[in-house]
């Protein structure tokens, strides 16, 4: 059976890095998918030991797993905004439709429209800056529009 190994020194090294980058912008830790299968409570766990307290999830239920464990600085962007003082961060899962047109395809990038669509409303006019799970790029498709 294969296992990650996640080294905590390496880990350690790698937050600073992101720290002295970032300076006083937070960072978030994407946990999503059972913390990658690492699992979502422990990789939480020893980001937060390394100060990383703000996450992100695909789902409610990661998301309430993490509350119910402690972790209180969960916002959910779903259909929404978050301000970050004067800039409204929005955003959506995704999709490349252009690999796969089929039905299945079709529907969840119409889905996935209409999120970005009301998160991007609700931002009114504020400043944006727009997440999407998956980038412009990705194994040789290259997104032109954007």
């Amino acid at each position: 059976m294969k296992a990650y190994v996640v080294e905590n020194e390496s880990l350690s090294y790698n937050i600073e890095f992101l720290k002295r980058k970032a300076g006083d912008v937070p960072i978030w830790a994407v946990v999503k998918g059972n913390g990658y299968g690492l699992g979502l409570l422990p990789l939480a766990q020893r980001l937060a030991e390394h100060g990383i307290d703000r996450f992100c999830v695909t789902e409610v239920r990661e998301a309430e797993q993490l509350r119910e464990n402690g972790f209180d600085t969960l916002s959910l962007l779903h259909n929404n905004c978050r301000l970050y003082g004067d800039v409204a961060l929005c955003g959506t899962r995704g999709w490349f439709y252009e690999e796969d047109r089929g039905e299945h395809s079709a529907k969840i990038f119409n889905r996935e429209l209409l999120r970005l669509e009301a998160s991007l409303k609700a931002a009114g006019d504020r400043e944006k800056i727009c997440f999407l799970h998956y980038p412009p790029v990705y194994q040789g498709y290259r997104c032109r529009e954007i």
